[in-house]
């Protein structure tokens, strides 16, 4: 790998790390005006200064963030990447991996023994709710990224 390619991965590295304290610290302090961004839209409210998310002064309605691709014959980094972009505000890679039918109080080892592929599966996020389907069809191109991505990790859970 190039040096180029060491820098940029080190990089969307800490930007994630900071993502991860960022929401850590807006819950350790009871602060909900965050809660509601995903990896890609935090960066409307807040940018990246000294390796810390800091809020803006201004909204800024095209964000700059990014999220780097994932090899398609990677699941379980496809897993992770959806992930990322459909859950708002998590603490950290075990936050992702919650599905709807966990307890708030789930154990970290339940968390920690499952994978970012069997999360994305349950939670399928790239789902929208029904009634927006006729109204925004083919308006989002995440949305048919977020399907063929979910569509190869059944794909690969069939072969096994």
């Amino acid at each position: 790998m190039s040096a180029a390619g060491i820098s940029v991965a080190a990089l969307i590295r800490n930007t994630l790390r900071a993502y991860y304290l960022f929401n850590q610290g807006m819950a350790d302090a009871g602060d909900t005006s965050a809660a509601h961004h995903t990896f890609l839209t935090v960066f409307k409210d807040c940018r990246l200064k000294n390796g810390v998310l800091v809020r803006r002064h201004r909204r800024q309605e095209r964000p700059t963030g990014r999220l780097a691709r994932v090899s398609e014959h990677n699941c379980e980094a496809q897993a992770y990447r959806i992930l990322l972009l459909h859950t708002p505000a998590p603490t950290g890679p075990n936050d992702l991996k919650r599905i709807p039918s966990d307890p708030p109080d789930v154990a970290v080892e339940v968390l920690e023994a499952r994978s970012f592929v069997e999360a994305a599966r349950e939670r399928e996020p790239y789902r929208k709710p029904r009634h927006l389907d006729s109204h925004t069809a083919g308006r989002f191109p995440g949305d048919q990224a977020g399907a063929a991505a979910m569509s190869l990790l059944r794909r690969t859970d069939l072969q096994r």
